[in-house]
C-alpha cells in the first residue's frame, strides 16, 4: 500500500474520532458553566445541634406535670366512673382549684355536690364560678341563621380583606343577619377589653382571622 493511502485513511480515521467526540453529550457541569441553569446553595444560618431552639419545637425532656394537674384528671375520672363521693375531697383541694385548670375543677366540684344531693352547696359553687366570669369554650350554635357574627382582625396584611370576604360568604350561604369589623392594636396580644365588651352585647358568633 502506498504512503498517500495510509496517510489518507489516516486522516479519515482521525476525523472519525473527532465527530464521535464533538456528538458526545457534555457533562452537566460542563453544560451549566456555558450559561446553563446550575444550583447553587443557598445562604441561611445552619441549623441549631439542639432542636428545642427551634420556634415551637418541643423538648425531648418533659417536665413533669404538676401534682394539682394529676389529682385533677383522676378526679374528672372518679366522675366519669359515677363515684362523685370520692372525687368531691380532690377537687375540693384548694391547690386543684389554682391555676388554668381551677374554673374545671369548681365546675366539677359543684356537679359532684349535684350528684351526691347537695344542691344548695352546688349552687353555692356555680354561683361562686359565675362571678369570676371565667372565659372558656362555648358550644357552637347549630345554625347561623339571623346570627349576629363578629369579625376580629389583628392588623396583618389582607386581614381585613379575608374576614370581609367570610363575612360576604356567611351571609349569602349561611343566612348570617349581619357582621360587623372590630380591629385589635396588633397581632401580638388579646382583643382589648373595649372589643370584648362590645363583642358581648353586639354578637353571637366571633370569627378571627390571621392575614399574611
Amino acid at each position: 500500500m502506498k504512503r498517500s493511502e495510509l496517510l489518507a485513511i489516516a486522516l479519515v480515521a482521525a476525523l472519525g474520532t473527532m465527530s464521535v467526540s464533538a456528538a458526545a453529550p457534555r457533562p452537566q457541569a460542563a453544560a451549566s458553566a456555558d450559561g446553563g441553569a446550575a444550583l447553587k446553595p443557598t445562604i441561611h444560618p445552619s441549623l441549631p445541634a439542639d432542636l428545642t431552639q427551634l420556634w415551637m419545637a418541643p423538648s425531648r425532656a418533659r417536665s413533669p406535670r404538676p401534682a394539682s394537674v394529676n389529682e385533677f384528671t383522676n378526679a374528672v375520672k372518679l366522675e366519669v366512673d359515677g363515684d362523685f363521693a370520692k372525687a368531691l375531697p380532690m377537687l375540693s383541694n384548694e391547690a386543684v382549684q389554682q391555676g388554668t385548670l381551677g374554673h374545671y375543677a369548681e365546675y366539677y366540684k359543684g356537679l359532684a355536690e349535684l350528684r351526691l344531693g347537695r344542691p344548695a352547696d352546688a349552687r353555692r359553687t356555680f354561683q361562686s364560678i359565675a362571678a369570676k366570669q371565667p372565659i372558656g369554650y362555648v358550644d357552637r350554635p347549630h345554625s347561623l341563621a339571623g346570627k349576629r357574627v363578629g369579625l376580629i382582625e389583628n392588623t396583618k396584611f389582607n386581614s381585613d380583606k379575608l374576614l370581609l370576604r367570610i363575612g360576604e360568604i356567611l351571609k349569602a350561604d349561611y343566612g348570617v343577619a349581619e357582621t360587623r369589623m372590630f380591629r385589635k392594636h396588633n397581632s401580638s396580644v388579646p382583643a382589648h377589653d373595649e372589643i370584648v365588651q362590645e363583642v358581648r352585647k353586639t354578637c353571637d358568633v366571633i370569627v378571627a382571622g390571621v392575614g399574611d
